[in-house]
């Protein structure tokens, strides 16, 4: 995305906000919380701000986007707990302005996790990730990132089965629901991080590789000085396959479709009016969780992209091992 249709993309959303913000308000003191007009109006408040959020990913430093997600998640996260256990922002003896304002930090707060989210898997690809970079078992093996992401998946559905035992037998509704809402999210956080290295590493799943031996990774090291150290520090012909990203830009679809997943899974029905959808409480988080699962393959398919966009003078270099590698294999 150009850096110029960014900034207007940001600019729109950033009104639409504003305009969104005040039928929000409007909404919430003329009709009851479940109703479909309020819903309908949360829906698109979240929406512009996931889209907000979305663009400023194209438009500011990476380094300012990470001072701006830590400090909405701090002040979202002390507001979020002192809402749940101070009886003064009750909601029959605290102020309506005021809860209208805890209610837009918490929409902003929500919209921000996700690209947040991403922040931190570029971060992850820039400073860590490596063909063999990983982890090793008893010296001996070396654990893919595909089979890590197996892991964190089957961990993350079995928080998903948690949720849905405790909120059907209505533990931690009231005096507990913080725990609940950290099951909640440690979920979607697995789910996510669990497709998206399964799916950056799905050459080697195709091929079944999910363990190897330490000493046949170290025979085929390539010691030549012109490895780009910064993020791979071996290339080899049969890794080329590793560095194909689809045709298509994937990673950006990816990006929205966690946004708007957490809405759902977090919000539930106050995101999606049951009215309007036809969708009950449960199935909306179901979606939600489907929709992370599917943003985190997108942007594990196509992370190659992520690091042309991001990072380009570390994509300049590895392009250049690349076309390295191909020319002496010509010549060979």
């Amino acid at each position: 995305m150009k850096k110029r249709r960014s900034i207007y993309l940001s600019i729109c959303a950033f009104i639409l906000i504003i305009i969104s913000a005040f039928f929000y308000i409007k909404n919430q003191s003329n009709f009851k919380w479940y109703s479909i007009e309020v819903v309908i109006s949360r829906m698109f408040l979240l929406l512009y701000f996931n889209l907000l959020f979305f663009s400023l990913l194209y438009v500011i430093n990476l380094k300012h986007y990470l001072y701006l997600f830590i400090l909405i998640l701090i002040i979202g996260v002390f507001l979020w707990i002192l809402s749940s256990y101070s009886p003064y922002f009750d909601s029959n003896s605290c102020p309506d302005f005021l809860n209208y304002i805890l209610d837009l930090i918490e929409c902003s707060m929500y919209s921000l996790v996700s690209p947040g989210l991403i922040l931190f898997t570029f971060f992850y690809i820039k400073k860590f990730t490596g063909r063999y970079k990983g982890v090793n078992f008893l010296k001996k093996y070396h654990i893919h990132e595909n089979l890590f992401g197996i892991i964190l998946l089957a961990i993350g559905v079995i928080f998903m089965i948690m949720r849905v035992l405790l909120i059907s037998h209505k533990i931690f509704e009231n005096q507990l629901r913080l725990v609940l809402g950290f099951i909640v999210i440690f979920a979607f956080l697995l789910i996510y991080f669990g497709s998206f290295f399964l799916f950056r590493d799905w050459y080697d799943v195709k091929k079944l590789k999910f363990i190897e031996k330490i000493e046949s990774l170290e025979k085929n090291v390539d010691k030549s000085p012109f490895q780009p150290k910064a993020i791979f520090h071996t290339i080899k012909k049969e890794d080329l396959q590793f560095f194909k990203h689809p045709n298509h830009i994937l990673y950006s679809f990816g990006i929205l479709l966690t946004s708007i997943s957490l809405n759902m899974v977090t919000y539930g029905s106050l995101f999606l009016s049951e009215q309007l959808f036809h969708l009950n409480e449960e199935n909306i988080a179901l979606i939600g969780y489907f929709f992370v699962f599917l943003g985190g393959a997108l942007i594990g398919i196509d992370w190659f992209r992520v690091i042309k966009r991001f990072y380009p003078k570390d994509y300049i270099d590895i392009k250049n091992q690349i076309n390295k590698i191909l020319a002496d294999n010509s010549h060979n």
